[in-house]
């Protein structure tokens, strides 16, 4: 792969659009969540294949979300470069901690799977929903809504989109994380909130110039050049 500032730029518009499609798989499917652990658990099985699919997908948004919030802080670097490292690296610790969690609704699944045992089994999610285990689910939701906002922040400081982008990315956290208390249609109009910022964001990253996605041969660029510099001026120095 030899055009790698193509490929950065494609893989952050990739992630944008992917990032919101797999989330649209594993929130409409997920199965209902009773209280009880043995009544989550039937719940999951009699799902059946939905309750699978949506179990995957929830780890797998997390490796579009990673190429998403990695592109977002890439764009703000320049005007907004604290915003940008603060708030991508937070945002990348809240897709590390969703994605563990995501392992552990796999498992979740396969014991659903297993009636004879779910009394055993709902014991030991409530151990586990007990433990200190827990603050990788608490690292996804925190990391993933305050990178969120810094993000959005910085989009909005730098100017580098529409401004009504950012301001859509926090109406979606504030319907996703409020206003699903309030009523089942929070989910879709979040999620359309989600598809509309992301969507522009993925057409305005394809259609940055390809230099903007250069790192390395930037910093080459300027390392090369502070050489040549040296070497000039050890040259006029000898000479």
């Amino acid at each position: 792969m030899k055009d790698t500032a193509t490929f950065r730029r494609n893989a952050v518009a990739v992630g944008l659009v992917g990032a919101v499609i797999t989330s649209a798989i594993w929130t409409l499917l997920s199965p209902p969540f009773p209280d009880g652990y043995a009544d989550r658990l039937a719940a999951i099985d009699e799902a059946g294949s939905s309750a699978v699919v949506s179990a995957i997908f929830f780890p797998i948004s997390q490796l579009f979300m990673l190429a998403a919030v990695l592109g977002i802080a890439h764009l703000i670097r320049d005007r907004a470069p604290v915003l940008s490292n603060l708030g991508g690296l937070i945002a990348v610790i809240g897709t590390l901690g969703h994605a563990v969690f995501g392992g552990v609704a796999l498992i979740t699944v396969s014991m659903a799977a297993d009636a004879g045992n779910r009394e055993v089994y709902a014991g030991l999610l409530e151990d586990f929903e007990s433990s200190p285990m827990m603050i990788f689910a608490a690292v996804g939701f925190i990391g993933t809504v305050l990178g969120f906002v810094l993000l959005s922040i910085g989009l909005l400081r730098s100017r580098v989109v529409a401004r009504w982008i950012p301001v859509l990315m926090l109406v979606f956290l504030v319907v996703e994380f409020v206003g699903a208390s309030l009523s089942d249609y929070a989910t879709y109009v979040s999620g359309l909130c989600l598809l509309i910022a992301f969507g522009a964001l993925a057409m305005h990253v394809r259609q940055t110039p390809r230099a903007d996605w250069a790192v390395a041969s930037a910093e080459q660029g300027v390392a090369t050049s502070a050489s040549g510099d040296a070497r000039g001026a050890t040259g006029v120095a000898v000479s």
